[in-house]
């Protein structure tokens, strides 16, 4: 059953315009379409939301750079930021490091923007990264590594996910996106083993979602997420179609 009482005046407007010249049947499967959009949209926060990965790791080769604002990719803004200062220099950059690395953390860079010292270019103690989009999404998914550390793994080690004190397990280990013959042990023995944060994050626009140390260093590989459109935007492109199917059946 549909509750007409829960659609907006321009709603009901569009559907009693249709309605009058007998075109009941095509409003009620445009309604039937906004009706399972606005459901979804309610119950997961995901309808008609649109995925994005971005592969630090992937970009980062052939263009290892630091960015006091990292804004390479459209709706988002990458910084990063330390708890220490470097002789009274509190700058940091958000640096992409090649090598099967990724997006790290670095304070200082060189007039070329290339991170001095050059060991100081993944996220270590007292050190975050700061996501901040300029729309509502949802993360689905986020890789980190570990490769050019002395162990090169994650097994074991934690990561402050906005909050979420992350332990990573051999469960964690993702095989499609590293190096050998599937085994985290031929993955690491590569220096080359990504680990997924799989768990749904909710983040509002230009709310900063953090990244930090917990108690071993880290890159981030690379950041999946799915753009969430509004509800209201959604009610209004249900409404134009139910205004086309009028206009093409005048016709």
């Amino acid at each position: 059953m549909i509750y007409i009482s829960s659609l907006n005046s321009g709603t009901l407007l569009a559907l009693y315009t249709a309605y009058s010249i007998n075109l009941w049947s095509d409003v009620m499967k445009l309604l039937k379409q906004l009706v399972i959009s606005t459901f979804l949209i309610t119950v997961t926060g995901s309808a008609y939301a649109i995925p994005t990965l971005i592969d630090f790791k992937a970009d980062a080769d052939g263009n290892e750079k630091g960015y006091a604002s990292l804004n390479n990719y459209a709706g988002l803004k990458i910084t990063a930021s330390s708890l220490f200062d470097n002789a009274g220099d509190t700058q940091q950059f958000a640096y992409m490091d090649s090598g099967k690395a990724g997006l790290g953390s670095c304070m200082d860079v060189t007039a070329g923007f290339q991170c001095t010292p050059s060991s100081d270019d993944n996220v270590t103690r007292g050190e975050s990264v700061h996501f901040m989009w300029d729309s509502n999404v949802v993360i689905t998914g986020i890789w980190f590594n570990n490769n050019h550390d002395s162990d090169f793994s994650l097994l074991g080690d934690k990561i402050s996910i906005e909050g979420d004190d992350y332990m990573f397990v051999a469960a964690d280990f993702d095989a499609s996106r590293s190096s050998g013959n599937g085994t985290l042990a031929d993955a690491v023995a590569k220096r080359n083993a990504d680990f997924l944060y799989d768990i749904t994050r909710n983040v509002s626009m230009n709310s900063s979602f953090d990244i930090s140390y917990f108690n071993d260093q880290f890159y981030i590989s690379a950041i999946q997420f799915e753009t969430v459109p509004e509800p209201g935007i959604l009610a209004l492109l249900s409404i134009g179609l139910i205004g086309l199917g009028v206009a093409r059946c005048k016709k």
